[in-house]
């Protein structure tokens, strides 16, 4: 079929804020259930053995992307009729990532795992899901640039009723250990996937004379890498490197905590890729100032409740010995919020076009840090590993901030507070999806 053949029209913006907000709420309160089964389960130790095998996982599968999956999206949303191409080339490229990673995994767990056999053991059965994992980032990648957020809402609450579907017979009857926890945690979430499949079945083909080639789609890749790179250092290194500069105890405390502090990104996230999205196929500046101060009123909603609450429902459901979580999360909740609109306006910078801009303000709060994190976690253990990361969100969304007003032109204050038509808009938004879903 010919490159000129039709492609279904993409989601308002709206909606699919809406769309994936809702599918994001699903893998935040698995993650919040999933949290006391393991802690009861597991015990602090336990539960920190786990963490330290899934952290390198974490790590590396943001990690080494090289990019491809924001080049995807955003070569996707330019033009949706090379969809079958480029989710071809992108996923040859991450097929080969993968086999990176494990390979990193294999050299580095003595050291990661603090010299514990049992946790390096963990750390190496992790690793065997890094290339699938890394091959379905790819086509979550494609559905984004298309715009299918339904499917990627589906991705997520599938990958979490699995998880918890396993998870909860085997804590019933006992068997719920760090191998079996590990297992359930790095694998399953790989069947979400299978939505993808069909979103790829569904594109039309396009002619061999297409100019899409691997050089072409890594162009973009290479530019936002560094700064991807740096992002997910500033997300996921303090879990990696929490075990050997504490022990696992403190492990176990700050995975409770990371759960509970990144509910409110079931908010941020989805408004940050809808209009990354966006932006790529047409810029608006009204849209994306109003797109951040909307997120930022929600997940500090959702944050100031959990906050508020959580000292006395955490020890309940995970156990009075993570009661000391309760101070590391109310930090990281903090982090979370302050940090919103300044990740959407490193959205804006990525979708027109300036990656390298984002991708400075991640590098030099990734450094920041990185210094915090080494000077604290001695120390303090999880709660200095919350305020390093505390302190690196802050700088990233700062620098995206003056970004956006010294190379776009726009007002920093327009990504800040509340105004009465925001509210309008988010209350229509989800009244369209209430109507839709009943029809």
């Amino acid at each position: 079929m010919p490159a000129t053949a039709s492609v279904p029209r993409r989601s308002s913006y709206s909606s699919g804020i809406t769309v994936l907000a809702f599918g994001n709420l699903l893998p935040a309160l698995a993650s919040v259930a999933s949290g006391p089964i393991l802690a009861q389960a597991l015990d602090v130790e336990g539960r920190g053995y786990v963490a330290a095998a899934l952290a390198p996982f974490s790590l590396l599968t943001s990690l080494l992307t090289f990019g491809v999956p924001e080049a995807t999206t955003y070569s996707v949303a330019r033009d949706p009729h090379l969809a079958r191409r480029i989710a071809g080339r992108s996923g040859l490229l991450l097929g080969l990532s993968g086999l990176l990673a494990t390979a990193t995994v294999l050299l580095s767990a003595g050291f990661l795992s603090g010299g514990v056999d049992a946790i390096r053991s963990l750390m190496l059965i992790a690793a065997c899901a890094l290339v699938p994992s890394l091959m379905v980032g790819a086509l979550r990648g494609v559905a984004a640039g298309l715009g299918r957020w339904r499917y990627i809402a589906l991705e997520k609450a599938l990958s979490s009723v699995v998880k918890l579907a396993v998870l909860i017979p085997l804590w019933l009857s006992g068997n719920l250990t760090p191998l079996a926890a590990t297992i359930v945690l790095a694998a399953l979430p790989l069947l979400g996937g299978i939505p993808y499949l069909v979103v790829l079945a569904r594109q039309p083909a396009i002619a061999r004379s297409s100019d899409v080639t691997t050089p072409g789609l890594l162009r973009y890749g290479i530019k936002v890498w560094a700064g991807s790179l740096a992002g997910i250092l500033l997300m996921r290194l303090d879990q990696s490197l929490i075990t050997p500069l504490s022990d696992a105890s403190q492990a176990g405390l700050y995975a409770v905590a990371v759960a509970i502090g990144e509910i409110p990104l079931m908010v941020s996230a989805a408004v940050r890729d809808v209009a990354f999205v966006s932006e790529a196929s047409e810029s608006n500046d009204d849209r994306l100032m109003k797109s951040a101060r909307i997120s930022t009123f929600l997940c500090g909603g959702i944050a100031l409740v959990i906050g508020l609450t959580m000292y006395w429902w955490l020890p309940t459901l995970f156990g009075s010995d993570f009661a000391a979580s309760v101070p590391v999360a109310a930090i990281l909740l903090g982090a979370v919020v302050l940090g919103v609109p300044g990740s959407l306006a490193g959205s804006g910078l990525g979708g027109r076009g300036r990656p390298g801009l984002r991708s400075w303000s991640l590098i030099v709060a990734c450094g920041v840090n990185i210094l915090a994190i080494a000077l604290l976690i001695p120390p303090f253990g999880a709660v200095g590993a919350a305020v390093g990361t505390l302190v690196g969100n802050l700088v990233a969304a700062g620098m995206n901030l003056f970004f956006v007003r010294r190379v776009l032109g726009l007002r920093v204050s327009g990504f800040l507070g509340l105004r009465r038509q925001d509210l309008l808009l988010v209350g229509r938004s989800i009244r369209s999806v209430v109507v839709r879903r009943r029809k």
